[in-house]
């Protein structure tokens, strides 16, 4: 994941990048749930990231396709990090973290 510049608004994004598929099955669940997030960007949840765009191989085929790029709103912190840090995680940390990841 890297960070940018939206250059339509400005805005700081994450850009992550998605390995290729190894086969057309994984293709084929790899583009349902691009789809899937693509519609839930229209509606605003607190907790799921809107997924702002998806950039294609530049050959623009799916049989060239060596990878593809998400573009995100950037975020602070992420989970990973979180557990990762110093920080002691109390037992009302991790309850909060399951709900919020049941609630998305």
């Amino acid at each position: 994941i890297c960070c940018a510049i939206d250059s339509a608004d400005g805005s700081a994004v994450a850009i992550k990048r998605v390995r290729p598929a190894a086969d057309a099955m994984q293709l084929r669940c790899c583009l349902r749930e691009l789809t899937i997030l693509r519609h839930l960007a229209t509606h605003e949840h607190a907790n799921l990231l809107p997924l702002k765009a998806v950039l294609p191989p530049p050959e623009g085929h799916l049989s060239h396709w060596s990878h593809l790029y998400m573009v995100l709103p950037l975020m602070d912190t992420d989970l990973h990090q979180l557990i990762k840090s110093d920080q002691p995680l109390g037992e009302e940390h991790c309850a909060f973290f399951m709900w919020q990841l049941l609630r998305g």
